[in-house]
């Protein structure tokens, strides 16, 4: 994708996260604001022209069924948190950069 003088995208770039979320995290946030929707996402928006998506947002054994119904549709997210990325490579939906063909 094509980039500006300042290293922002000439157009927009979505990137969709499946974030682990505590519900009480929610509440360190000024008023207003969000996981989604806060001075951090707002100044990557502005600088870089990328606009973050939560593809979803859970925590504990929520999140582990998220992330499990993501991996059998193949409808992951870009950037995702896992503890252990074996269940990945297992079904290649992760490498190491040196399997890379």
């Amino acid at each position: 994708m094509a980039k500006d003088e300042n290293g922002a995208y000439v157009d927009t770039l979505t990137i969709t996260l499946g974030r682990f979320a505590e519900p009480s995290a929610a509440a360190l946030f000024p008023e207003g604001q969000t996981f989604e929707d806060n001075a951090y996402t707002r100044y990557i928006e502005s600088k870089l022209n990328v606009d973050l998506v939560d593809s979803f947002e859970a925590s504990g054994d929520a999140y582990t069924n998220q992330l499990a119904t993501c991996i059998a549709s193949g409808e992951l997210p870009d950037i995702l948190t896992v503890n252990s990325y074996d269940t990945f490579v297992q079904d290649e939906l992760l490498c190491c950069r040196s399997q890379r063909a």
